[in-house]
């Protein structure tokens, strides 16, 4: 709650909804977990390059390992 009143509050509030959303998929059909999955890591990818950017914290390699870490994660939800 504390980062919804923060300067970033879009990013935030959306990173939260995403999460809820993704949670009611884990009891969803495995086709639509797996497409709700993949748009909600690519939005967390999305506010934290935002979020880098905007507060001027944008770090590249640490956004390098997030995108490794996304892409290895849409891999396995493509796996099951």
């Amino acid at each position: 709650m504390k980062e919804i009143n923060s300067s970033a509050r879009i990013p935030n509030l959306l990173n939260i909804i995403c999460a809820i959303i993704l949670l009611i998929a884990c009891f969803q059909m495995i086709d639509w977990f797996k497409a709700i999955a993949v748009i909600v890591l690519v939005v967390f990818q999305l506010t934290a390059i935002e979020n880098g950017l905007k507060n001027k914290s944008f770090h590249f390699q640490h956004h390098i390992f997030r995108l490794i870490l996304t892409a290895i994660l849409i891999f396995f939800v493509f796996l099951t």
